[in-house]
């Protein structure tokens, strides 16, 4: 490719710029090309380690993340080390909305680790 700035000339696609030559981007199984050609990355579901992907480990009662480069864990576990843990909910509380903690029913307000009926002051409207 001519320019009027630079060398004068680019690397084919699949090609990278080291020193003054183009020389082939070494593609690992499970990734892929850029696209700016010169570069790769990993599929969904793996992550890159040095040269090569290697898949995301992911423990019982987990899933692929959005981003698909890690885990979370599913309702009613919570993240313990690289495994996914259930907990407790308490009697007159329900999962969070996050679904890795707990909240109180209507009419009932947290103390310690349970819930026990909301003062009459405290507004749940």
């Amino acid at each position: 490719m001519d320019s009027t700035y630079g060398r004068g000339w680019t690397c084919d696609r699949g090609f990278r710029l080291i020193g003054a030559q183009c020389l082939p981007v070494n593609v690992p199984a499970h990734g892929y090309l850029t696209d700016s050609g010169d570069s790769w990355a990993c599929e969904r579901g793996f992550v890159s380690r040095g040269a090569s992907c290697v898949a995301v480990a992911i423990p019982l009662h987990g899933y692929l993340n959005a981003m698909g480069s890690g885990w979370t864990c599913e309702r009613g576990y919570r993240r313990g080390g690289s495994q996914c843990v259930a907990f407790a909910v308490p009697a007159n509380a329900h999962i969070d909305f996050a679904g890795d903690g707990w909240d109180c029913d209507r009419g009932f307000a947290k103390s310690e680790e349970r819930c026990g009926p909301a003062p009459p002051w405290q507004s749940h409207e």
